[in-house]
């Protein structure tokens, strides 16, 4: 026949005591240990001032911006990165504060009301009607770190409709291809930002001019 051994009641409580003691210690060195501190997630934008283009007349004109496409392999805010010709990476914690095509096209656009060159430019949105449509697609949008300094490279392929007449087909009046890269003042993603910035500008400067031109040939400039 099994003894049960059965400890004095003031053991029991001991017992009981340091069970608690134990627990409690634990739950405060969970709330009051070391916690993961979540890494700060960079977004960037492109910026650069308005495209001037002052003293010319407003064409009879009005222009429509497609939605701008980007690339398959461009297609992610995440700032997309070459350190080998063909290897790109992504950067966890730098990114695009939208996808390229949208940020292209937005400073395009800005670029093209501001010039007052125009009798209006319309967004993807507008249910205005309209006599010409600018479609775009940015083929590429990445920081090149092949060289000793990093550079931005993008690429832009723009397609300028007049809008059909009754049940005819809209013609295409222009169709260019515009490819730039600018060296960063220093190796860091947001040094690249400004970097390709000022690509940009430089396609949007392009673009208006040419975009111009085949409206009203020898009104560019």
């Amino acid at each position: 026949m099994r003894h049960q051994t059965h400890l004095p009641s003031h053991r029991r409580h001991f017992r009981q005591r340091g069970l608690v003691v134990l627990l409690t210690a634990i739950l405060l060195f969970g709330c009051s240990g070391p916690k993961y501190k979540q890494p700060r997630i960079h977004q960037y934008l492109l910026h650069y001032d308005d495209v001037p283009t002052a003293g010319q007349k407003a064409l009879p004109v009005v222009l429509r911006f497609e939605r701008f496409q980007t690339a398959t392999a461009y297609d992610t805010k995440r700032m997309v990165y070459r350190k080998q010709d063909r290897e790109v990476q992504e950067y966890t914690y730098h990114r695009w504060r939208a996808y390229p095509g949208e940020m292209v096209g937005d400073q395009l656009r800005r670029d093209f009301q501001a010039s007052y060159r125009f009798r209006a430019v319309l967004t993807p949105e507008s249910v205005l009607p309209y006599t010409h449509v600018l479609e775009g697609t940015v083929d590429t949008f990445f920081e090149d770190d092949r060289e000793e300094r990093w550079s931005a490279v993008v690429e832009v392929t723009l397609t300028l409709l007049e809008e059909a007449k009754g049940d005819g087909v809209p013609e295409v009046l222009l169709q260019q291809h515009y490819a730039d890269r600018e060296v960063s003042d220093r190796n860091h993603p947001a040094a690249v930002a400004e970097a390709m910035s000022r690509a940009v500008e430089r396609i949007s400067r392009k673009a208006l001019a040419d975009v111009l031109g085949a409206l009203s040939p020898g009104s560019a400039g």
